[in-house]
């Protein structure tokens, strides 16, 4: 074998002794939602504060669903996961205070006040938090709810969450858009894992924390990489005597 071929076989094992190491740190990392629900800027009120006539608060209802359905499998570095976290419904009553006659339904401009909202995670994994808050940008535009043109809108605000040595996830909520009155959609939620945490060394195997732990394939697949770097080494002195 030409010395060439011996550098390039070295060179191929220690990547893939490089890559064997990294894939300690890209385990896969288990979620687990036990919580989810709407926060409002005004409590139990929506478009204006609750000092207000009811025929001035928009007729838009947040509906969170129950947190035992956000059993979440284990997530792989890149790897997504949705689940439906509520349910948005805009059902504006008319301007006499009855819903029967669509066509009075209109948003004013004392309901376009205080349409801050904000949804809420509480996780038990991988982070034991109080509650994780994404906010959104609220638009409700004044008018008749007739036309085909959007009414009501939310634009929400993605975050990412650290966790671990390293470890990184986003929340995001899909924006919604509504285009007429008594309408209803479903709030999905996604959990994208960014990057898993590094693994630290057991207490008992004199490391100090903070890397990865490598599995014993990992090992002998770096051990085979060192130990052709060596023969070529003892080659080059061999010929060069």
């Amino acid at each position: 074998m030409s010395g060439k071929l011996l550098r390039q076989g070295a060179l191929t094992l220690a990547a893939l002794a490089g890559m064997a190491l990294n894939s300690a740190q890209a385990a896969a990392v288990h979620f687990d939602v036990v919580g989810t629900g709407f926060a409002l800027a005004q409590g139990n009120t929506y478009g204006t504060d609750a000092n207000n006539s009811p025929n001035h608060l928009l007729g838009v209802t947040f509906s969170a669903t129950a947190p035992n359905l956000h059993q979440i499998e284990n997530l792989a570095v890149g790897q997504s996961y949705s689940f439906q976290f509520g349910t948005v419904a805009l059902h504006e009553e008319g301007n006499n205070g009855s819903n029967v006659n669509n066509g009075a339904a209109a948003i004013t401009e004392a309901e376009r006040t205080q349409l801050g909202v904000s949804a809420l995670f509480k996780f038990l994994e991988p982070v034991n938090s109080p509650d994780l808050s994404i906010s959104a940008v609220v638009t409700a535009v004044l008018g008749n709810l007739v036309d085909s043109a959007v009414d009501f809108s939310i634009d929400w605000a993605d975050t990412t969450v650290s966790f671990g040595n390293g470890g990184q996830f986003s929340l995001s909520l899909d924006d919604l858009s509504f285009n007429r009155n008594h309408m209803a959609i479903d709030q999905w939620a996604t959990i994208t894992l960014l990057s898993a945490p590094i693994v630290p060394s057991p207490p008992n195997n004199g490391g100090t924390g903070g890397h990865a732990v490598p599995e014993p394939g990992s090992l002998a697949l770096a051990g085979l990489g060192l130990g052709v770097a060596g023969f070529i080494g003892r080659r080059r002195k061999q010929q060069q005597g």
